[in-house]
């Protein structure tokens, strides 16, 4: 059943003071949490969201390396397209919609974020940000650590609620104290915009530290500008290094490659 704008409210400032009591003992520049693992090469996620994929036929997320890795094993040995863990055909575009369906009535909290990133963009459903909405609200109810930062983003532009910078940067914050990347980023420029570059330096720390590479770009640049200690920039490459190693495998830098190669051909 549909909620009213007014309900709408109410839960998103009710799911807002329940998640800023969970992570009330946070610090807001502590490490970033542990990664969870790919369930194909056991090694943790990469930083970027972007870098790993829903796979609708079995519910489960798995790493671009291991996705690509098998893509291309399939092609060039003349099989047809299967998934990397459930080994059966991938459902064409027309089914996807039917088994994301599927998962959701399952409560699959990915499902539910999937389905709402395609309400967003109209991909294969009407575009409506009020069911998007609420399908990241139904995927918060599931236990989604990364969802408040896309319930931010309504906020920011004022899809379905008013905008209200406060609550934006609320949920941005909750979504980064859980591991979000792309969202501690956004808090980054926040505070670069308004002047707070010793904030935003913490924020690309606590990222570039974590393994971000564009995080530690920045760093080399306030290093350059002369604000940035030549100590703490040797301290964050080696934590850098570090994290980078944990993540490493050549099947994700294939795939590094393989973007680069066909971006540069596009």
């Amino acid at each position: 059943m549909t909620r009213t704008i007014s309900e709408i409210n109410a839960k998103l400032d009710d799911l807002l003071i329940c998640a800023q009591a969970e992570e009330a003992d946070v610090d807001l520049f502590a490490p970033l949490p542990p990664k969870e693992d790919c369930p194909i090469c056991y090694l943790p996620f990469p930083l970027r969201e972007s870098e790993s994929t829903f796979n609708v036929c079995c519910g489960k997320i798995i790493c671009v390396g291991c996705h690509i890795t098998n893509k291309m094993t399939m092609e060039e040995n003349g099989f047809e397209d299967t998934c990397a863990f459930y080994r059966q055909p991938r459902p064409d575009p027309i089914d996807n919609i039917k088994a994301l369906n599927q998962l959701m009535q399952k409560n699959n909290t990915d499902a539910f974020m999937a389905m709402a990133h395609r309400y967003q963009t109209g991909d294969g459903v009407s575009q409506s940000n009020m069911k998007a909405l609420e399908l990241f609200i139904r995927a918060s109810d599931l236990g989604s650590a990364v969802v408040y930062g896309f319930i931010a983003v309504h906020y920011e532009h004022g899809y379905v609620v008013e905008k209200d910078g406060s609550k934006h940067r609320a949920f941005l914050e909750i979504s980064a104290k859980r591991g979000s990347i792309s969202c501690r980023r956004r808090l980054a420029k926040i505070e670069e915009e308004n002047g707070n570059i010793d904030l935003a330096i913490k924020h690309w720390t606590v990222a570039a530290n974590a393994g971000f590479q564009e995080s530690l770009d920045e760093l080399m640049r306030a290093f350059r500008d002369n604000i940035f200690a030549k100590e703490d920039l040797l301290q964050t490459l080696r934590e850098f290094q570090a994290s980078n190693d944990e993540m490493k495998s050549k099947a994700r830098d294939d795939y590094v490659r393989w973007v680069k190669q066909n971006t540069h051909e596009l």
